[in-house]
Protein backbone atom coordinates (compact mmCIF):
# COMPACT_ATOMS: atom_id res chain seq x y z
CA UNK A 1 0.00 0.00 0.00
CA UNK A 2 2.72 2.39 1.12
CA UNK A 3 4.55 1.67 -2.30
CA UNK A 4 1.12 2.40 -4.34
CA UNK A 5 0.93 5.94 -2.32
CA UNK A 6 4.61 6.30 -3.35
CA UNK A 7 4.10 5.79 -6.97
CA UNK A 8 0.82 7.75 -7.12
CA UNK A 9 2.32 10.95 -5.79
CA UNK A 10 5.52 10.54 -8.30
CA UNK A 11 3.28 10.34 -11.10
CA UNK A 12 0.88 13.37 -10.07
CA UNK A 13 4.47 15.14 -9.08
CA UNK A 14 5.41 13.99 -13.00
CA UNK A 15 1.99 15.42 -14.42
CA UNK A 16 2.40 18.79 -12.77
CA UNK A 17 5.57 19.21 -13.82
CA UNK A 18 4.80 18.75 -16.96
CA UNK A 19 2.24 21.08 -17.06
CA UNK A 20 4.16 23.83 -15.42
CA UNK A 21 7.69 23.69 -17.39
CA UNK A 22 9.30 24.45 -14.25
CA UNK A 23 8.49 25.63 -10.54
CA UNK A 24 8.98 28.62 -9.24
CA UNK A 25 12.03 28.99 -7.28
CA UNK A 26 9.31 31.21 -5.06
CA UNK A 27 7.50 27.72 -4.34
CA UNK A 28 10.26 25.69 -2.83
CA UNK A 29 8.27 25.72 0.78
CA UNK A 30 5.83 24.44 -0.66
CA UNK A 31 5.05 20.41 -0.75
CA UNK A 32 4.20 19.51 -4.49
CA UNK A 33 0.25 19.03 -3.64
CA UNK A 34 0.19 22.39 -2.03
CA UNK A 35 1.48 23.58 -5.60
CA UNK A 36 -0.86 21.71 -7.56
CA UNK A 37 -4.17 22.88 -5.00
CA UNK A 38 -2.98 26.40 -5.89
CA UNK A 39 -2.76 26.04 -9.82
CA UNK A 40 -5.75 23.87 -10.38
CA UNK A 41 -8.59 24.51 -7.66
CA UNK A 42 -10.98 26.88 -8.78
CA UNK A 43 -12.37 28.31 -6.34
CA UNK A 44 -10.13 31.52 -5.66
CA UNK A 45 -12.21 31.18 -1.67
CA UNK A 46 -10.73 27.94 -1.15
CA UNK A 47 -6.88 29.25 -2.08
CA UNK A 48 -7.01 32.12 0.08
CA UNK A 49 -8.84 30.23 2.93
CA UNK A 50 -5.74 27.66 2.71
CA UNK A 51 -3.19 30.60 2.11
CA UNK A 52 -4.55 32.05 5.28
CA UNK A 53 -4.17 29.03 7.12
CA UNK A 54 0.03 29.22 6.14
CA UNK A 55 0.01 32.83 7.43
CA UNK A 56 -0.13 31.82 11.10
CA UNK A 57 2.41 28.58 11.26
CA UNK A 58 4.63 29.21 7.86
CA UNK A 59 5.06 32.66 6.37
CA UNK A 60 7.52 31.53 4.02
CA UNK A 61 4.65 28.87 2.33
CA UNK A 62 2.14 32.09 2.75
CA UNK A 63 4.57 34.37 0.77
CA UNK A 64 5.43 31.50 -2.17
CA UNK A 65 1.84 30.17 -1.97
CA UNK A 66 0.41 33.89 -3.32
CA UNK A 67 3.10 34.41 -5.67
CA UNK A 68 2.24 31.18 -7.58
CA UNK A 69 -1.23 32.23 -7.04
CA UNK A 70 -0.68 36.00 -8.65
CA UNK A 71 1.44 34.10 -12.00
CA UNK A 72 -1.65 31.92 -12.29
CA UNK A 73 -3.69 35.27 -12.22
CA UNK A 74 -1.93 36.61 -14.64
CA UNK A 75 -1.59 33.81 -16.79
CA UNK A 76 -5.52 33.32 -16.91
CA UNK A 77 -5.50 37.14 -17.33
CA UNK A 78 -7.70 37.49 -14.11
CA UNK A 79 -8.08 40.68 -12.58
CA UNK A 80 -10.54 40.26 -9.47
CA UNK A 81 -7.31 37.06 -8.78
CA UNK A 82 -4.61 39.39 -9.48
CA UNK A 83 -5.47 41.72 -7.14
CA UNK A 84 -6.22 39.62 -4.43
CA UNK A 85 -2.69 38.21 -4.49
CA UNK A 86 -0.81 41.21 -5.07
CA UNK A 87 -2.93 43.04 -2.33
CA UNK A 88 -1.92 40.20 -0.13
CA UNK A 89 1.70 40.36 -0.84
CA UNK A 90 1.93 44.25 -1.09
CA UNK A 91 0.69 44.36 2.66
CA UNK A 92 2.41 41.38 4.40
CA UNK A 93 5.97 42.64 3.23
CA UNK A 94 4.79 46.14 3.79
CA UNK A 95 4.45 44.80 7.48
CA UNK A 96 7.64 43.16 7.10
CA UNK A 97 9.29 46.76 6.56
CA UNK A 98 10.56 45.42 3.08
CA UNK A 99 9.10 48.64 1.38
CA UNK A 100 10.69 48.26 -2.13
CA UNK A 101 8.90 44.56 -2.32
CA UNK A 102 5.51 45.94 -1.68
CA UNK A 103 6.35 48.76 -3.56
CA UNK A 104 6.32 45.96 -6.96
CA UNK A 105 3.45 43.82 -5.79
CA UNK A 106 1.27 46.84 -4.84
CA UNK A 107 1.96 48.45 -8.02
CA UNK A 108 0.29 45.46 -9.79
CA UNK A 109 -2.63 45.82 -7.00
CA UNK A 110 -3.62 49.29 -8.19
CA UNK A 111 -3.16 48.40 -11.97
CA UNK A 112 -5.44 45.28 -11.51
CA UNK A 113 -8.05 47.39 -9.24
CA UNK A 114 -7.91 50.37 -12.11
CA UNK A 115 -8.59 47.67 -14.67
CA UNK A 116 -11.81 46.59 -12.73
CA UNK A 117 -12.42 50.20 -11.89
CA UNK A 118 -12.97 49.45 -8.33
CA UNK A 119 -12.96 52.60 -6.37
CA UNK A 120 -12.39 51.04 -2.62
CA UNK A 121 -9.65 48.66 -4.46
CA UNK A 122 -8.05 51.31 -6.36
CA UNK A 123 -7.81 53.60 -2.51
CA UNK A 124 -6.54 50.90 -0.61
CA UNK A 125 -3.50 50.30 -3.18
CA UNK A 126 -2.86 53.83 -3.24
CA UNK A 127 -2.92 54.02 0.65
CA UNK A 128 0.00 51.20 0.57
CA UNK A 129 1.63 52.87 -2.01
CA UNK A 130 1.83 56.04 -0.19
CA UNK A 131 2.89 54.15 3.10
CA UNK A 132 5.85 52.61 0.81
CA UNK A 133 6.95 55.66 -0.45
CA UNK A 134 6.90 57.50 3.15
CA UNK A 135 8.95 55.01 4.57
CA UNK A 136 11.62 55.35 2.15
CA UNK A 137 11.40 58.91 2.34
CA UNK A 138 10.28 59.78 -0.81
CA UNK A 139 7.97 62.06 0.09
CA UNK A 140 6.63 63.59 -2.77
CA UNK A 141 5.17 60.36 -3.89
CA UNK A 142 3.82 59.99 -0.64
CA UNK A 143 2.12 62.90 -0.63
CA UNK A 144 0.66 62.49 -4.31
CA UNK A 145 -0.70 58.89 -3.18
CA UNK A 146 -2.00 60.34 0.02
CA UNK A 147 -3.48 63.13 -1.54
CA UNK A 148 -4.99 60.58 -4.57
CA UNK A 149 -6.74 58.49 -1.98
CA UNK A 150 -8.17 60.97 0.02
CA UNK A 151 -10.04 62.88 -3.46
CA UNK A 152 -10.90 59.49 -3.88
CA UNK A 153 -12.26 58.77 -0.86
CA UNK A 154 -14.60 62.11 -0.50
CA UNK A 155 -15.70 61.04 -4.24
CA UNK A 156 -17.43 58.13 -2.49
CA UNK A 157 -17.77 59.61 0.33
CA UNK A 158 -15.94 57.25 2.63
CA UNK A 159 -15.03 58.96 5.68
CA UNK A 160 -12.86 55.74 7.05
CA UNK A 161 -10.42 55.73 4.40
CA UNK A 162 -10.67 59.50 4.55
CA UNK A 163 -9.26 59.30 7.64
CA UNK A 164 -6.35 57.30 6.78
CA UNK A 165 -4.74 59.41 4.07
CA UNK A 166 -5.80 63.00 5.87
CA UNK A 167 -3.63 62.83 8.69
CA UNK A 168 -0.63 61.29 6.74
CA UNK A 169 -1.28 64.21 4.12
CA UNK A 170 -0.26 66.72 7.69
CA UNK A 171 2.36 64.79 8.81
CA UNK A 172 4.38 64.83 5.85
CA UNK A 173 3.39 68.62 5.23
CA UNK A 174 4.73 68.97 9.11
CA UNK A 175 8.30 67.34 7.80
CA UNK A 176 8.18 70.19 4.60
CA UNK A 177 7.67 72.70 7.06
CA UNK A 178 4.29 73.22 5.85
CA UNK A 179 2.88 74.37 8.85
CA UNK A 180 -0.06 76.44 7.72
CA UNK A 181 -1.33 73.50 5.55
CA UNK A 182 -0.84 70.83 8.17
CA UNK A 183 -3.35 72.67 10.42
CA UNK A 184 -5.79 73.11 8.04
CA UNK A 185 -5.20 69.28 7.71
CA UNK A 186 -5.39 68.39 11.20
CA UNK A 187 -8.18 70.43 12.05
CA UNK A 188 -10.18 68.63 9.28
CA UNK A 189 -9.43 65.42 10.82
CA UNK A 190 -10.28 66.60 14.21
CA UNK A 191 -13.60 67.84 12.73
CA UNK A 192 -14.59 64.64 11.03
CA UNK A 193 -13.69 62.65 14.25
CA UNK A 194 -15.63 64.76 16.91
CA UNK A 195 -18.58 63.11 15.32
CA UNK A 196 -17.48 59.80 15.63
CA UNK A 197 -17.40 57.52 18.82
CA UNK A 198 -13.76 58.32 20.26
CA UNK A 199 -14.30 57.17 23.55
CA UNK A 200 -15.19 53.38 22.61
CA UNK A 201 -12.91 53.19 19.68
CA UNK A 202 -9.10 52.65 19.91
CA UNK A 203 -8.47 53.34 16.37
CA UNK A 204 -10.11 56.92 16.32
CA UNK A 205 -8.54 57.28 19.42
CA UNK A 206 -5.04 56.66 17.67
CA UNK A 207 -5.82 58.73 14.76
CA UNK A 208 -7.42 61.79 17.07
CA UNK A 209 -4.61 61.93 19.60
CA UNK A 210 -2.08 61.87 16.46
CA UNK A 211 -4.10 64.68 15.02
CA UNK A 212 -4.03 66.59 18.38
CA UNK A 213 -0.21 66.73 18.99
CA UNK A 214 0.00 67.31 15.57
CA UNK A 215 -2.42 70.17 15.39
CA UNK A 216 -0.17 71.52 18.61
CA UNK A 217 2.81 71.31 16.71
CA UNK A 218 1.76 73.17 14.05
CA UNK A 219 0.43 76.12 16.46
CA UNK A 220 3.68 76.25 17.99
CA UNK A 221 5.86 76.51 15.26
CA UNK A 222 3.52 79.15 13.98
CA UNK A 223 4.09 81.10 16.73
CA UNK A 224 0.35 80.69 18.61
CA UNK A 225 1.89 79.04 21.46
CA UNK A 226 -1.06 79.80 24.01
CA UNK A 227 -3.49 77.89 21.82
CA UNK A 228 -0.80 75.14 21.51
CA UNK A 229 -0.99 74.76 25.17
CA UNK A 230 -4.76 74.51 24.78
CA UNK A 231 -4.75 72.01 22.31
CA UNK A 232 -2.58 69.91 24.68
CA UNK A 233 -4.27 70.54 27.64
CA UNK A 234 -7.25 69.49 25.85
CA UNK A 235 -5.66 66.31 24.88
CA UNK A 236 -4.21 65.33 28.56
CA UNK A 237 -7.80 65.97 29.94
CA UNK A 238 -9.32 63.16 27.52
CA UNK A 239 -6.47 60.81 27.93
CA UNK A 240 -6.95 60.78 31.92
CA UNK A 241 -10.29 60.22 31.53
CA UNK A 242 -9.58 56.84 28.94
CA UNK A 243 -6.40 56.25 31.54
CA UNK A 244 -3.79 56.33 28.40
CA UNK A 245 -0.48 56.72 29.42
CA UNK A 246 1.45 57.88 26.00
CA UNK A 247 -0.80 59.94 24.75
CA UNK A 248 -1.08 61.60 28.30
CA UNK A 249 3.60 61.81 28.47
CA UNK A 250 3.11 63.51 24.02
CA UNK A 251 0.77 66.05 25.30
CA UNK A 252 3.54 66.95 28.77
CA UNK A 253 6.38 67.24 26.05
CA UNK A 254 4.40 69.09 23.66
CA UNK A 255 4.08 71.44 26.77
CA UNK A 256 7.10 71.56 27.59
CA UNK A 257 8.54 72.15 24.64
CA UNK A 258 6.25 75.19 23.84
CA UNK A 259 7.98 77.28 26.69
CA UNK A 260 11.44 76.95 24.88
CA UNK A 261 9.37 78.93 21.88
CA UNK A 262 8.68 81.30 25.03
CA UNK A 263 12.12 81.68 25.80
CA UNK A 264 11.31 80.36 29.40
CA UNK A 265 14.12 77.19 29.25
CA UNK A 266 14.39 76.15 32.62
CA UNK A 267 10.88 75.63 32.94
CA UNK A 268 10.83 73.54 29.98
CA UNK A 269 13.90 72.01 31.05
CA UNK A 270 12.31 71.03 34.44
CA UNK A 271 9.04 69.74 32.45
CA UNK A 272 11.57 67.71 30.10
CA UNK A 273 13.69 66.27 33.02
CA UNK A 274 10.00 65.58 35.06
CA UNK A 275 8.73 63.59 31.61
CA UNK A 276 12.11 61.57 31.25
CA UNK A 277 12.08 60.07 34.19
CA UNK A 278 8.16 59.10 34.49
CA UNK A 279 9.24 56.82 31.16
CA UNK A 280 9.02 53.27 30.91
CA UNK A 281 10.97 50.74 29.12
CA UNK A 282 8.07 50.73 26.61
CA UNK A 283 7.74 53.93 25.75
CA UNK A 284 8.66 54.18 21.75
CA UNK A 285 12.47 55.33 21.16
CA UNK A 286 11.39 57.83 19.00
CA UNK A 287 9.95 60.01 21.27
CA UNK A 288 12.37 59.76 23.75
CA UNK A 289 14.86 61.00 21.09
CA UNK A 290 12.82 63.99 20.21
CA UNK A 291 12.75 64.68 24.06
CA UNK A 292 16.39 64.65 24.17
CA UNK A 293 16.78 66.89 21.30
CA UNK A 294 14.13 69.48 22.91
CA UNK A 295 16.12 68.86 25.98
CA UNK A 296 19.73 69.91 24.17
CA UNK A 297 17.81 72.84 22.34
CA UNK A 298 17.21 74.13 26.18
CA UNK A 299 20.76 73.43 27.56
CA UNK A 300 22.69 75.27 24.79
CA UNK A 301 20.00 78.15 25.28
CA UNK A 302 21.07 78.20 28.41
CA UNK A 303 25.07 78.02 27.14
CA UNK A 304 24.88 74.29 28.80
CA UNK A 305 26.69 73.13 25.59
CA UNK A 306 28.62 69.94 27.26
CA UNK A 307 25.00 68.32 28.75
CA UNK A 308 23.21 69.67 25.12
CA UNK A 309 26.23 67.23 23.34
CA UNK A 310 25.64 64.52 25.74
CA UNK A 311 21.86 64.26 24.96
CA UNK A 312 23.25 64.82 20.93
CA UNK A 313 25.42 61.71 21.19
CA UNK A 314 22.84 59.38 22.99
CA UNK A 315 20.23 60.22 20.12
CA UNK A 316 22.65 59.86 17.18
CA UNK A 317 23.64 56.13 19.13
CA UNK A 318 19.88 54.99 18.92
CA UNK A 319 19.20 53.48 15.05
CA UNK A 320 15.90 54.93 15.16
CA UNK A 321 16.90 58.32 14.99
CA UNK A 322 18.09 58.08 11.26
CA UNK A 323 14.64 56.91 9.75
CA UNK A 324 13.60 60.82 10.65
CA UNK A 325 15.98 62.72 7.72
CA UNK A 326 14.70 66.20 8.93
CA UNK A 327 15.30 65.53 13.03
CA UNK A 328 18.80 63.97 12.04
CA UNK A 329 20.02 66.83 10.21
CA UNK A 330 18.55 69.27 12.80
CA UNK A 331 20.74 67.19 15.32
CA UNK A 332 23.71 67.84 13.40
CA UNK A 333 23.00 71.66 13.06
CA UNK A 334 22.30 72.04 16.86
CA UNK A 335 26.49 70.23 17.34
CA UNK A 336 27.59 72.63 14.67
CA UNK A 337 26.24 75.18 16.37
CA UNK A 338 27.60 74.58 19.53
CA UNK A 339 30.72 73.89 18.12
CA UNK A 340 30.89 77.56 16.64
CA UNK A 341 29.72 78.47 20.29
CA UNK A 342 33.03 76.76 22.02
CA UNK A 343 35.19 78.24 19.14
CA UNK A 344 36.24 74.66 18.43
CA UNK A 345 36.86 74.29 15.05
CA UNK A 346 38.39 70.47 14.97
CA UNK A 347 34.65 69.84 16.39
CA UNK A 348 33.08 71.89 14.12
CA UNK A 349 34.75 70.25 10.92
CA UNK A 350 34.05 66.55 12.20
CA UNK A 351 30.25 67.87 12.70
CA UNK A 352 29.96 69.68 9.03
CA UNK A 353 32.24 65.67 7.77
CA UNK A 354 29.33 63.48 9.53
CA UNK A 355 26.21 65.81 8.29
CA UNK A 356 27.50 65.82 4.82
CA UNK A 357 28.23 62.18 5.32
CA UNK A 358 24.69 61.05 6.28
CA UNK A 359 23.38 63.42 3.65
CA UNK A 360 25.53 62.03 1.00
CA UNK A 361 24.74 58.07 2.18
CA UNK A 362 21.16 59.20 1.86
CA UNK A 363 20.89 60.45 -1.46
CA UNK A 364 22.86 57.03 -2.65
CA UNK A 365 20.19 55.09 -0.74
CA UNK A 366 17.87 57.44 -2.53
CA UNK A 367 18.97 56.88 -5.71
CA UNK A 368 19.39 53.28 -5.00
CA UNK A 369 15.89 52.32 -3.87
CA UNK A 370 14.70 54.53 -7.13
CA UNK A 371 16.82 52.41 -9.60
CA UNK A 372 15.52 49.24 -7.60
CA UNK A 373 12.33 50.39 -8.65
CA UNK A 374 12.59 51.39 -11.96
CA UNK A 375 14.27 47.95 -12.72
CA UNK A 376 11.46 46.07 -10.65
CA UNK A 377 8.67 46.97 -12.72
CA UNK A 378 10.77 46.44 -16.32
CA UNK A 379 11.10 43.48 -15.06
CA UNK A 380 7.34 42.88 -14.40
CA UNK A 381 6.71 44.36 -17.77
CA UNK A 382 8.98 41.81 -19.50
CA UNK A 383 7.63 38.92 -16.64
CA UNK A 384 4.38 39.67 -17.85
CA UNK A 385 4.81 39.59 -21.83
CA UNK A 386 6.79 36.33 -21.75
CA UNK A 387 3.43 34.59 -19.35
CA UNK A 388 1.33 36.08 -21.88
CA UNK A 389 3.09 34.47 -24.74
CA UNK A 390 2.86 31.17 -23.11
CA UNK A 391 -0.85 31.27 -22.45
CA UNK A 392 -1.96 29.42 -25.30
CA UNK A 393 0.33 26.50 -25.13
CA UNK A 394 -0.59 25.91 -21.80
CA UNK A 395 -3.73 26.12 -22.10
CA UNK A 396 -3.65 23.43 -24.37
CA UNK A 397 -1.56 21.25 -22.27
CA UNK A 398 -3.94 21.52 -19.37
CA UNK A 399 -7.09 20.18 -21.11
CA UNK A 400 -4.97 17.08 -22.01
CA UNK A 401 -4.20 16.81 -18.30
CA UNK A 402 -7.73 18.08 -16.68
CA UNK A 403 -9.15 14.48 -16.63
CA UNK A 404 -6.33 12.74 -15.76
CA UNK A 405 -6.07 15.22 -12.60
CA UNK A 406 -9.76 14.86 -11.89
CA UNK A 407 -9.23 11.46 -11.74
CA UNK A 408 -6.21 11.69 -9.51
CA UNK A 409 -7.84 14.22 -6.87
CA UNK A 410 -9.31 12.29 -4.55
CA UNK A 411 -6.17 10.00 -3.93
CA UNK A 412 -4.12 13.26 -4.20
CA UNK A 413 -6.81 14.05 -1.05
CA UNK A 414 -5.98 11.15 0.95
CA UNK A 415 -2.68 11.27 0.53
CA UNK A 416 -2.63 14.91 1.93
CA UNK A 417 -4.53 13.98 4.54
CA UNK A 418 -2.31 11.29 5.54
CA UNK A 419 0.60 13.45 5.27
CA UNK A 420 -0.90 16.61 7.06
CA UNK A 421 -1.72 14.31 9.95
CA UNK A 422 2.09 12.67 9.97
CA UNK A 423 3.22 16.27 9.42
CA UNK A 424 1.42 17.70 12.44
CA UNK A 425 2.36 14.68 14.71
CA UNK A 426 6.20 15.11 13.92
CA UNK A 427 5.91 19.00 14.89
CA UNK A 428 4.35 17.90 18.24
CA UNK A 429 6.71 15.63 18.62
CA UNK A 430 9.69 17.91 17.90
CA UNK A 431 7.99 20.85 20.26
CA UNK A 432 7.87 17.70 23.44
CA UNK A 433 11.32 17.29 22.74
CA UNK A 434 12.52 20.89 22.69
CA UNK A 435 10.99 21.68 25.64
CA UNK A 436 12.67 18.19 27.21
CA UNK A 437 16.14 19.74 25.83
CA UNK A 438 15.60 23.20 27.77
CA UNK A 439 14.78 21.04 31.02
CA UNK A 440 17.87 19.10 30.67
CA UNK A 441 20.01 22.33 30.09
CA UNK A 442 18.80 24.06 32.83
CA UNK A 443 19.76 20.74 35.17
CA UNK A 444 22.80 20.33 33.26
CA UNK A 445 26.19 22.71 34.30
CA UNK A 446 28.29 24.13 31.95
CA UNK A 447 30.28 22.03 29.84
CA UNK A 448 32.98 24.21 28.58
CA UNK A 449 35.38 22.66 31.34
CA UNK A 450 34.30 19.03 29.21
CA UNK A 451 35.20 20.82 26.25
CA UNK A 452 38.65 22.08 27.45
CA UNK A 453 39.47 18.41 29.10
CA UNK A 454 39.45 16.95 25.18
CA UNK A 455 42.09 19.14 23.65
CA UNK A 456 45.53 20.18 24.70
CA UNK A 457 45.87 23.61 23.00
CA UNK A 458 46.09 25.88 26.30
CA UNK A 459 45.26 28.84 24.01
CA UNK A 460 42.26 27.15 22.60
CA UNK A 461 41.70 26.18 26.28
CA UNK A 462 41.49 29.82 27.54
CA UNK A 463 39.06 30.92 23.90
CA UNK A 464 36.86 28.29 25.47
CA UNK A 465 36.86 29.62 28.90
CA UNK A 466 36.43 33.13 28.05
CA UNK A 467 33.72 32.57 25.47
CA UNK A 468 31.72 30.81 28.64
CA UNK A 469 31.84 33.81 30.44
CA UNK A 470 31.12 36.04 27.60
CA UNK A 471 27.95 34.03 26.75
CA UNK A 472 27.10 35.32 30.41
CA UNK A 473 26.87 38.35 29.34
CA UNK A 474 24.75 37.69 26.58
CA UNK A 475 26.69 39.27 24.20
CA UNK A 476 25.42 37.82 21.36
CA UNK A 477 22.09 40.03 21.68
CA UNK A 478 23.50 42.84 19.88
CA UNK A 479 23.60 43.55 16.16
CA UNK A 480 26.49 44.36 15.97
CA UNK A 481 27.73 41.17 17.67
CA UNK A 482 30.75 39.55 15.01
CA UNK A 483 34.02 37.38 14.76
CA UNK A 484 35.96 40.63 15.47
CA UNK A 485 33.97 41.98 18.06
CA UNK A 486 33.80 38.96 19.55
CA UNK A 487 37.36 38.44 19.27
CA UNK A 488 38.36 41.53 20.81
CA UNK A 489 35.83 41.18 23.86
CA UNK A 490 37.67 37.83 24.68
CA UNK A 491 41.35 39.57 23.86
CA UNK A 492 42.54 37.45 20.81
CA UNK A 493 42.46 37.86 17.40
CA UNK A 494 39.75 36.37 14.64
CA UNK A 495 41.91 33.40 13.56
CA UNK A 496 42.37 31.81 16.99
CA UNK A 497 38.72 32.16 17.75
CA UNK A 498 37.19 31.10 14.50
CA UNK A 499 40.20 27.79 14.35
CA UNK A 500 39.09 26.86 18.33
CA UNK A 501 35.13 27.38 17.17
CA UNK A 502 35.81 24.60 14.45
CA UNK A 503 38.42 22.65 16.24
CA UNK A 504 36.06 21.96 19.22
CA UNK A 505 32.65 22.52 18.24
CA UNK A 506 32.52 21.96 14.87
CA UNK A 507 31.20 25.07 13.85
CA UNK A 508 31.70 28.59 12.10
CA UNK A 509 31.44 31.85 13.72
CA UNK A 510 27.88 32.02 12.10
CA UNK A 511 26.89 28.86 13.25
CA UNK A 512 27.63 29.61 16.81
CA UNK A 513 26.38 32.82 16.98
CA UNK A 514 23.14 31.34 15.68
CA UNK A 515 22.91 28.52 18.06
CA UNK A 516 23.46 30.69 20.98
CA UNK A 517 20.34 32.89 19.80
CA UNK A 518 17.82 30.42 19.17
CA UNK A 519 18.73 28.85 22.29
CA UNK A 520 18.30 31.95 24.29
CA UNK A 521 14.96 32.56 22.54
CA UNK A 522 13.25 29.16 23.34
CA UNK A 523 14.33 29.53 26.81
CA UNK A 524 12.81 33.02 26.84
CA UNK A 525 9.70 32.21 24.85
CA UNK A 526 8.95 29.49 27.32
CA UNK A 527 9.88 30.82 30.43
CA UNK A 528 8.36 34.71 29.70
CA UNK A 529 4.72 34.91 29.07
CA UNK A 530 4.81 38.81 28.15
CA UNK A 531 7.89 37.87 25.41
CA UNK A 532 5.78 35.41 23.67
CA UNK A 533 2.95 38.35 23.29
CA UNK A 534 5.95 40.36 21.17
CA UNK A 535 5.81 40.44 17.31
CA UNK A 536 8.20 38.17 15.66
CA UNK A 537 10.03 41.14 14.06
CA UNK A 538 10.51 42.44 17.88
CA UNK A 539 11.63 39.14 19.37
CA UNK A 540 14.11 39.00 16.30
CA UNK A 541 15.30 42.35 17.08
CA UNK A 542 15.72 41.86 21.00
CA UNK A 543 18.29 38.83 19.78
CA UNK A 544 20.31 40.91 17.55
CA UNK A 545 19.13 39.97 14.22
CA UNK A 546 18.75 42.50 11.64
CA UNK A 547 16.37 40.96 9.53
CA UNK A 548 13.18 38.55 10.18
CA UNK A 549 13.84 35.96 7.32
CA UNK A 550 17.70 35.67 8.56
CA UNK A 551 15.55 35.35 12.61
CA UNK A 552 13.02 32.71 10.70
CA UNK A 553 15.38 30.63 8.92
CA UNK A 554 17.72 29.81 11.81
CA UNK A 555 14.76 29.25 14.24
CA UNK A 556 13.75 26.89 11.33
CA UNK A 557 17.07 25.56 10.90
CA UNK A 558 17.88 24.44 14.55
CA UNK A 559 14.20 23.48 15.75
CA UNK A 560 12.10 22.19 12.13
CA UNK A 561 9.68 24.67 13.87
CA UNK A 562 8.64 28.29 13.20
CA UNK A 563 8.40 30.99 16.11
CA UNK A 564 4.55 31.41 15.42
CA UNK A 565 3.66 27.60 15.85
CA UNK A 566 6.28 26.91 19.10
CA UNK A 567 4.70 29.80 20.42
CA UNK A 568 0.99 28.99 19.81
CA UNK A 569 1.83 25.54 21.33
CA UNK A 570 3.59 27.46 24.77
CA UNK A 571 0.74 29.39 25.33
CA UNK A 572 -1.98 26.40 24.70
CA UNK A 573 0.69 24.62 27.12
Amino acid sequence: MKAFFTLLFLYITLLTFAQSSSIPSDSITLTQKEITFIETTQSSKEIRKFLKSKLKNDTLSYISGYKLFLKRAITENNLKHQYSAASQLGYFYYQLFDHSESITYTKQSLKASKALNDTLKIINSTIIQAGNYYQLDLTTEALKNYIEAKTLSEKIRNENYELTALPNIANIRVNLDKYHDALNDYTETLEILEQKPIKSSIPYQKIYFSSLIGKGICLKKLGKLDEAIAICEKGIALAKELKLTKPLIDFRICIADVYYYKKQFQIAIDKLTEEKESINLNYPKYNIIHLNYYLARCYNSLSKNKEALLLLEQNFKLSEVENNTKLFNEMFDLQIKIAKEEKDLLAENTFRKKKLNYIETKAKKHQETLDLIHKSDINNLLGINQKLSKLNEENSFKMKTAYTLAFLLVFALILSFIYFKRKNKIKSERFEEIIAGLKKERETNDNSQKESSQINDEQAIHILSELSKLEKTEFFKSKDCNLYTTAKAINTNTTYLSKTLNKVKKQSFSQYLNELRINYVLLKLQEDSRFRSYTIKAISEEIGYKSVTTFLRAFKAKTNLNPSYYIEKLNNS
